[in-house]
């Protein structure tokens, strides 16, 4: 159902109605994670499905909030909402393990994609610690970020 939703070419109104009955169900990183990277509307209407991807930061439920985070490195780690995004999640604080991996995902990919706005957030102090930590060592592995930028990196351990 995760994958064939995101191929539906459907209003905002549509969407959300059955996002809303989706994310009932989604209960695992998995589940998740394939739900994130096949939305696709927001890609080509990120305006108009914003307000509706961040709604979801602002719930209890952990997979809710795994979403909305997801969904924002998927299709708004862009020139337009790069600040605004880590800044709503920066925002963020959880004791749910995979909240704070997708957290650190989403961190670890802004610095590949925007790194002037996103590596400040590394910094000691600014980030949930397992969160900072875990997303400095997905920078490290990751082929999209640069060896200077990698040792940069080290050093903020």
């Amino acid at each position: 159902a995760y994958k064939v939703f995101g191929f539906l070419d459907l209003d905002l109104q549509t969407n959300t109605r059955y996002l809303a009955r989706l994310l009932a169900y989604n209960d695992s990183w998995a589940t998740n994670d394939c739900l994130c990277s096949c939305f696709t509307a927001p890609r080509s209407e990120q305006r108009e499905y914003w307000p509706l991807v961040k709604s979801y930061l602002d719930s209890t439920d952990p997979w809710d909030i795994r979403f909305s985070t997801i969904a924002m490195m998927t299709n708004y780690l862009t020139d337009e909402y790069v600040k605004e995004v880590l800044a709503l999640l920066k925002a963020v604080h959880s004791d749910h393990y995979y909240v704070n991996m997708g957290l650190a995902w989403a961190f670890a990919t802004a610095v590949a994609k925007h790194r002037d706005e996103a590596i400040a957030y590394l910094e000691k102090g600014i980030l949930a610690e397992k969160v900072r930590k875990k997303a400095i060592q997905k920078c490290v592995e990751s082929y999209r970020v640069s060896a200077d930028d990698k040792d940069l990196l080290r050093s903020m351990r």
